[in-house]
């Protein structure tokens, strides 16, 4: 957790916190490196869940990892919500 200042350095660990959360995926800056603005999530299977809404992860590593724990949740209800809505109009 002394390394909280960076993401790059925590993700290794997230799979310990967060059940089927494997790593995130982050925007690029200009120069190709992983800024810490997170765009999405990959499970322990290798599948991709991109985030309608960027995820910051900045501050106390506690504190964001809980902030990531509320906007995975956020995310995935919305999600599901969409896929709900999308089966009902099938006919």
């Amino acid at each position: 957790l002394s390394k909280g200042s960076n993401p790059q350095l925590i993700l290794k660990h997230l799979p310990k916190c967060f059940d089927n959360i494997k790593t995130l995926e982050f925007n690029k800056d200009v120069s190709g490196e992983p800024t810490r603005r997170a765009i999405g999530m990959y499970s322990g299977e290798g599948e991709y869940v991109m985030w309608p809404d960027v995820f910051l992860c900045e501050g106390p590593v506690e504190v964001w990892l809980d902030g990531l724990t509320h906007h995975t949740h956020l995310m995935l209800q919305n999600l599901l919500q969409d896929s709900v809505g999308a089966f009902e109009e099938k006919p």
